[in-house]
């Protein structure tokens, strides 16, 4: 197969789709109130820690937490101000243990993320 014709293969396996810009915005709003999750140093179940946020967070409206693997979750809220409230609140802690809060990003892949930098607060006496 020569270079030109290799650009234009399709492998019928994994087949590629073309979105406009517009199209790509449309299907990326609903994820713009979503938060990526994970609990530094602690494994624990989804049902307990939707009902431990749930009482910390007391949003105005609902949310769901996903599970997405390696520890992390997304949280998708139904109200922009619950999720920017969620994201500059806190120190959010589980069990003596911080939970990491990010804004979402698309293509987020657990396997491969690596929180580079979070928020910390210090209490000075």
């Amino acid at each position: 197969m020569s270079d030109s014709e290799d650009d234009n293969y399709v492998d019928p396996a994994h087949p590629k789709l073309k979105l406009s810009s517009e199209e790509k915005r449309r299907l990326l709003a609903p994820w713009r109130k979503t938060l990526i999750v994970k609990l530094l140093g602690k494994s624990i179940r989804i049902k307990l820690m939707s009902n431990i946020v749930r009482r910390l967070w007391q949003t105005v409206r609902d949310f769901e937490l996903l599970e997405v693997g390696h520890g992390y979750l997304l949280t998708k809220f139904d109200n922009v101000h619950d999720c920017s409230g969620v994201l500059t609140g806190g120190p959010w802690l589980i069990f003596g243990h911080c939970l990491l809060i990010h804004p979402w990003k698309p293509y987020f892949k657990p396997s491969f993320v690596v929180f580079s930098s979070t928020v910390v607060w210090v209490r000075l006496p």
